[in-house]
């Protein structure tokens, strides 16, 4: 793989990301509402779709061989970690869902292939659908066909975000009705494939398109001004849920572009693994203490800021003494791979 330095910033980000995840994942950090929905539903919004952009980006340079083992070792790491917070999801059954217990094992299994186990692990399934059926249908239609397929299914799951705009259409009706079977569309199909797609492209194309310095540069900041736009379009009326932007397209995109134009000498390869564990390990701390902890007499946004050191500080201290275990250990193999198999 060439310019294996121009990574770095890839690194980097897959490091700093993390915490924002955490963020989405603590309630309130603010109680200004502006603040809150600028922080949480649009900065943190930028991070899944670069993560499938990266993922995809990696995973379309490998051959036939290469992609299967990803594949495998990436499952295998999902399986743990759904078995890790099996105990977590079946409790949000038991709080939320109504369902009887005779069909418990539907539900672990909507949640091991659908939703994920616990909220951050839907994800996994989600890029798994989408780089396998990216891979497999660009090489029959080419990048245009699928692309404008995947941006009318992506203008569809739009219609969780904007659902506010849609309660008096027909299109509204029928959203609702798919809403109450499948619960989102924030899935494979219609939000992951297309920044699949874009990090396929970018795969084949970076080189290319790195030789425009400044049109990157201009995309990124128009796009990013577009972002904040439709932020406020959608603020001023929150619909559903806050995962699909438009914006987020170029954005992700060009994004995406700046990072790869990095040539320097940092090292940033190092720090994946505290990003990884992070995103895996943060939601263990955080739903230990929503159970055991009460919040009585704490703000909303105080009780926010002690689950995101909880979520940062308690994954970090993990992965550190694993590291340290790794290291008196005559193999390393006693010691499960958590994290590292992911990118």
């Amino acid at each position: 793989m060439k310019y294996k330095n121009g990574y770095q910033l890839l690194y980097l980000a897959q490091f700093i990301f993390p915490f924002f995840v955490v963020v989405a994942h603590v309630g309130s950090l603010t109680s200004n509402p502006e603040l809150h929905f600028l922080l949480k539903n649009i900065l943190c919004r930028v991070v899944v779709p670069f993560y499938c952009v990266s993922n995809a980006f990696f995973y379309a340079q490998k051959d036939s061989v290469g992609k299967k083992m990803w594949l495998r070792k990436n499952i295998q790491v999902y399986l743990l970690w759904s078995l890790i917070y099996l105990p977590f999801g079946i409790q949000f059954i038991q709080d939320y869902v109504n369902l009887p217990l005779a069909l418990y094992p539907v539900g672990v299994l909507v949640g091991l292939v659908y939703t994920g186990t616990f909220y951050h692990l839907w994800y996994f399934p989600a890029i798994f659908f989408g780089v396998v059926i990216v891979d497999k249908l660009i090489h029959k239609w080419g990048y245009g066909k699928v692309f404008s397929g995947m941006l009318v299914l992506y203008a569809i799951g739009a219609s969780e975000t904007y659902s506010a705009y849609l309660v008096k259409t027909g299109f509204g009706h029928w959203m609702n009705s798919y809403f109450s079977v499948f619960l989102t569309t924030r899935n494979g199909l219609f939000f992951t494939a297309i920044f699949v797609l874009i990090g396929y492209y970018l795969a084949e194309n970076h080189q290319r398109l790195l030789v425009d310095s400044e049109k990157k540069y201009r995309g990124l900041i128009l796009s990013s001004l577009l972002l904040l736009i439709e932020g406020t379009i959608i603020f001023l009326h929150q619909g559903k849920d806050v995962n699909f932007y438009f914006a987020l397209l170029p954005f992700s995109f060009y994004f995406f572009l700046v990072l790869l134009s990095y040539h320097g000498k940092a090292d940033f390869k190092h720090l994946r693994k505290y990003g990884q564990g992070i995103y895996f390990f943060h939601m263990i701390p955080i739903q230990l203490f929503n159970i055991f902890v009460s919040t009585s007499g704490l703000t909303s946004a105080e009780t926010g800021w002690i689950r995101w050191i909880l979520g940062v500080g308690i994954s970090l201290i993990v992965i550190l003494l694993v590291d340290v275990f790794k290291k008196v250990r005559v193999s390393d193999k006693s010691v499960p791979q958590l994290y590292e198999r992911s990118l």
